[in-house]
């Protein structure tokens, strides 16, 4: 019951404010610019204020974009798509020509991978490597994961994972 008494003083004054109509305003001439005030205060004292003329400002976002962003460059150097530049709540410090390269080039990398994709599919590419741990040691393995043994991999395991994952990395392609 003394949550409710509690609640009761709160709940009016918000229903209040919340059906209250929006208050009108005009827009002045001040010497720092234009500046508006509440109508009612205009009306009161008319010939104290000189009205700006009312034709509407363009629409500016009320978030301002910061300008301390990427360039594309560093950007996909980050590793993030050209697609998707500049940053959310960033603005852009690339020209334009350098972002439609970037995502020329981005399209490219997706048409070449898909490529690569279909002739490994084909057969015409090594197969996946992944890595197995046995134990205290990390093993090379195929998808069946039997233990592969070959040039540039160690037979008999690997002490870290990141060892044995440049392995294979470094295996030619």
């Amino acid at each position: 019951m003394k949550f409710a008494a509690l609640l009761a003083p709160v709940s009016l004054p918000v229903a209040f404010m919340s059906t209250m109509p929006p208050l009108e305003t005009v827009t002045i001439v001040t010497d720092n610019g234009p500046v508006r005030i509440n109508k009612s205060d205009y009306d009161a004292a008319p010939d104290q204020y000189k009205l700006a003329d009312e034709t509407p400002a363009a629409a500016v976002d009320p978030v301002a974009l910061r300008d301390d962003g990427p360039t594309i460059a560093e950007y996909v150097a980050a590793g993030y798509p050209a697609s998707k530049y500049p940053p959310q709540g960033y603005a852009s410090k690339s020209t334009d020509e350098e972002i439609a390269a970037a995502v020329a080039k981005e399209t490219a990398d997706k048409t070449d991978l898909a490529g690569s994709m279909s002739s490994a599919a084909s057969g015409a590419a090594a197969p996946q490597l992944m890595v197995s741990k046995e134990g205290r040691k990390f093993f090379v393995v195929d998808p069946a994961g039997v233990k592969v043994e070959r040039d540039g991999i160690e037979s008999k395991g690997y002490a870290a994972e990141q060892d044995a994952w440049n392995a294979i990395l470094a295996l030619p392609r």
